[in-house]
């Protein structure tokens, strides 16, 4: 007997933050800077939003409030392409390193 071959189902998500929010950089860019450092976030995401329908893929896309304040064209196109926005915070700050009533704020 014959088994119906299964496809896979793939999950993806992207984690949308701009360079400068990277918690691993030396440099340290605080919150009080990211509005006067070079933005790639834009151009960058419309390159992943023209692969993605390419190839008929839908993400959720991990947002920080930050980038979504700061660029809601985005937000609604990323809506508008078929896709989910869910929250990676505001500041992007490490859960631990916060206190509850922090990490309910940055939520």
């Amino acid at each position: 007997m014959e088994q119906a071959a299964v496809m896979p189902t793939n999950v993806i998500s992207v984690d949308l933050e701009d360079w400068f929010h990277i918690l691993d950089l030396d440099s340290g860019y605080g919150p009080e800077e990211w509005s006067h450092l070079p933005s790639r976030v834009e151009q960058n995401s419309e390159r992943l939003l023209g692969l993605f329908d390419r190839h008929a893929v839908r993400a959720t896309w991990f947002t920080l409030g930050w980038v979504a304040e700061r660029f809601p064209g985005l937000m609604k196109r990323i809506v508008k392409r078929g896709h989910e926005v869910a929250s990676h915070g505001f500041h992007h700050q490490l859960v631990y390193e916060q206190t509850p009533v922090q990490f309910q704020n940055d939520i």
